[in-house]
């Protein structure tokens, strides 16, 4: 075929594989399944957010009486198991032997196949296998269409010699994406760690002392506070208080959501806020000419909201602050906003929102375990160590002065992974060209191991049919 390296050809993945479907077993029939021993049974949930190649023991194992109950095959140690749905895209190879559910179409490979050389040249086609999946729900790949799956095959010994140099620099790619992972949480805690220093005094702790000796003070600048989180000190100007002196809380409307329209006022619901952004995928809108009673509930840009319900989220709290963009808006049921006093500054009271302490203080004071919720009263007890408004104005400046400095390192971080993430694609690509290793003019053409399999399949299709015909002939 045009294009191919020299002792390489084309074909399909059911020329050179035999292809095995899986299975599930009444899962109502506890015998079907044991914890320990039987047959690994994998299912497409046992690769999400998997990175490895290889795959041994999985979530659940199959009995002998689960196996003989369902469709699923025994399968050796070697077979690519590739996922045919929900999603096509996993790629694994079992270490021992494994069965899996219908979520995989595995590849039982030939003699004339490395298998690690199958697995990198699967994981890219993706979007060839979507284009010929079924379904409505979701895209299936039938065994049939699995079948014809494009394949290259080099020379077996050239196989070889492209999976162990992939491995080796796919093993260096993953290193410095697990690097690039450590400068990711090291920015996180030191966004934290900068929040709280400045909750706690010591962030500004030169700029008093400049203003104490300005004023020729000689007081002692600390004092004891043991409700202020881990530090038990706060400057003697500082005070311990409740949110409920600070602020006041403006709760959201229910909306009925049958009056939902695609036009008009966005709504703020508890799904449009993310830690520290609000989103607008899937607004809600109301019909702008009948808000005229809830114009109190209109957000403006600066305002701090808070997600009432399902309030904390893998990354963080969903609290945010209004953009310009974000307006005009109507803030709705379950969701808060923070009007602050004079005594504090709303910059202020979003970085001390935003901190663990708060997190954690209502991680500890939320109700319910399907959509766990916050109510108002929970939030106006929590208490917050208030420095003069100053003091919160330089805290501001110099978290905001850290934190600008921090995005720069994420802007950077960011560019870093996205170049980390185009090694992997364009170095299968530089290996299925042929140029990744050099070729060695004494290997066997792949046309040479195509024609030996094909060989041996026709002599099993005839040995297949002298079995059938000589178990039909008439005993004498």
């Amino acid at each position: 075929m045009s294009g191919l390296p020299n002792g390489w050809e084309t074909c399909l993945v059911g020329d050179v594989t035999h292809i095995v479907a899986g299975g599930t077993p009444p899962s109502k029939e506890p015998s079907n399944f044991q914890e320990a021993g039987g047959i690994p049974w994998l299912t497409p949930a046992d690769l999400s957010g998997y990175r490895g190649m290889y795959i041994s023991r999985v979530a659940r194992n199959l009995s002998e009486t689960g196996c003989k109950a369902s469709s699923a095959k025994t399968m050796p140690a070697g077979t690519v198991l590739f996922s045919n749905r929900a999603p096509i895209d996993y790629v694994a190879i079992p270490t021992n032997e494994i069965s899996t559910n219908q979520g995989f179409k595995s590849f039982v490979l030939s003699d004339a196949l490395e298998s690690r050389f199958v697995n990198y040249q699967l994981r890219p086609i993706k979007p060839i296998a979507e284009s010929i999946a079924t379904g409505t729900t979701f895209k299936e790949l039938s065994g049939a269409a699995a079948a014809t799956l494009p394949i290259s095959i080099a020379p077996l010994t050239e196989q070889k010699r492209i999976a162990y140099k992939v491995d080796t620099v796919l093993a260096r790619v993953d290193a410095c994406r697990e690097r690039l992972d450590r400068v990711a949480l090291v920015l996180k805690r030191f966004r934290q760690s900068v929040v709280s220093c400045a909750t706690s005094g010591k962030l500004t702790e030169d700029w008093r002392t400049n203003r104490h000796l300005q004023k020729k003070e000689t007081s002692s600048n600390f004092y004891d506070v043991t409700t202020a989180g881990t530090n038990n000190f706060l400057p003697s100007e500082w005070k311990i208080e409740n949110l409920e002196k600070l602020v006041k809380l403006d709760l959201g409307y229910a909306f009925k959501s049958a009056e939902f329209k695609k036009t008009g006022t966005r709504l703020l619901r508890g799904d449009n806020i993310e830690p520290g952004k609000l989103r607008w995928r899937e607004p809600a809108f109301y019909d702008s000419t009948l808000l005229d009673n809830f114009q109190h509930l209109f957000l403006n840009a600066g305002d701090i909201v808070l997600a009432m319900d399902r309030p904390i989220v893998s990354n963080g709290l969903k609290i945010a602050r209004v953009n310009l963009s974000d307006t005009p808006c109507v803030l709705v049921q379950r969701v808060c906003r923070f009007v602050p006093c004079e005594h504090i500054s709303a910059e202020y009271l979003y970085q001390t929102l935003s901190s663990n302490t708060f997190t954690n203080y209502l991680l500890g004071t939320q109700k319910g375990s399907q959509i766990p919720h916050i109510s108002g009263k929970q939030i106006l007890s929590f208490e917050i160590s208030v420095p003069p408004i100053a003091e919160q104005h330089e805290i501001v400046r110099r978290v905001e002065t850290l934190f600008a400095f921090a995005d720069r390192l994420e802007a950077r971080l960011a560019t870093a992974r996205t170049a980390a993430n185009r090694l992997t694609p364009a170095l299968l690509a530089k290996a299925f060209c042929g140029e990744l290793v050099p070729q060695d003019p004494n290997d066997e053409p792949a046309a040479i191991l195509l024609a030996r399999l094909a060989e041996a399949r026709d002599e099993n299709v005839r040995r297949a049919k002298r079995s059938q015909k000589s178990a039909t002939l008439p005993s004498t």
